[in-house]
């Protein structure tokens, strides 16, 4: 798999964000992921709030938390956040593009704008001090970490002890997929400039050296088919679509020009069993303790 890099990352984002608004209704959605679908869940808008709803339901979100949205979008999880349980939020994202659609929508909810703060940054290298925070909230933004112990060391240093990681995301579900099944997977990855899934297994040996402790996960994929085969429908009208505006547009970004290959390939290599999507949850350890531990 070709590598990528932070600007890789952005690039993909601010190119793919015209097909995001219109797909994902985010204008109003505001949100960037796959939705979850409940027994009592009436549309894709719906499972949207509902992915933000359990996922905070999973990790526990309390009353006044200090919380970092790492990989904020547009910053629908943010508003959620702090409507919903008045945390105190702070949205990081590599691309400016993303933030300041992000201060847009924040201005818009004026009962909670005093709450959030979102600001252009790499949550594997930020500026804030230690044990800045309560929880760190990442929904579908660790897979697109370029070193996945990078974002939990870091995690380590700005959680307060006690404090928890939240994460909802696409883990590769087995060690052994054969050659053809390895180039599925390229091919539904490098389009959306993500470098890699890892596994459960391996996220629990990521943890346990950068000073996390009590993993939790839940396998939630049963409650995301729905969006992965709205995706893959879709695709082929993307596709399409997409044919005609670079007929007309020769200078179209090579991840807008390919963007449309996602969706499609997430599919079949969910019914290959290739990969799962888990809430997760892990508590940095008291300072104290880890220290004797070091």
């Amino acid at each position: 798999m070709s590598a990528h890099n932070t600007q890789d990352i952005i690039d993909y984002y601010d190119q793919a964000h015209f097909h995001f608004r219109y797909g994902w209704d985010l204008d109003k959605s505001m949100a960037i992921h796959y939705g979850f679908w409940r027994k009592d869940t009436r549309n894709f808008r719906q499972s949207l709030y509902h992915c933000n709803l359990e996922l905070s339901l999973f990790g526990g979100i309390k009353k006044g938390q200090k919380i970092l949205d790492a990989g904020c979008g547009v910053g629908g999880s943010s508003i959620f956040l702090a409507k919903e349980y008045q945390c105190k939020v702070t949205g990081i994202s590599l691309s400016s593009k993303q933030v300041a659609v992000a201060l847009e929508n924040a201005a818009k909810y004026h009962d909670v704008t005093d709450l959030l703060d979102f600001q252009v940054m790499d949550y594997t290298r930020t500026t804030f001090p230690d044990e800045s925070f309560d929880i760190i909230w990442a929904l579908e933004s660790l897979v697109h970490a370029l070193d996945k112990e990078a974002f939990f060391k870091e995690a380590n240093r700005i959680l307060k002890p006690g404090g928890k990681i939240v994460i909802a995301d696409l883990f590769q579900s087995r060690k052994d997929a054969d050659p053809h099944e390895d180039e599925l997977i390229r091919k539904m990855l490098h389009p959306v400039a993500i470098p890699g899934m890892i596994r459960i297994s391996e996220l629990e040996n990521i943890i346990n050296v950068n000073g996390m402790q009590n993993l939790e996960y839940r396998n939630v994929t049963p409650n995301i088919v729905l969006t992965a085969k709205r995706m893959y429908f879709g695709s082929f009208i993307f596709a399409l679509l997409n044919k005609s505006y670079r007929f007309f547009h020769s200078g179209t970004g090579r991840f807008a020009a390919n963007h449309h290959q996602y969706p499609y390939y997430q599919y079949l290599t969910l019914k290959r069993g290739l990969w799962n999507y888990y809430f997760v949850s892990c508590e940095k350890i008291q300072s104290a303790r880890y220290s004797q531990l070091l």
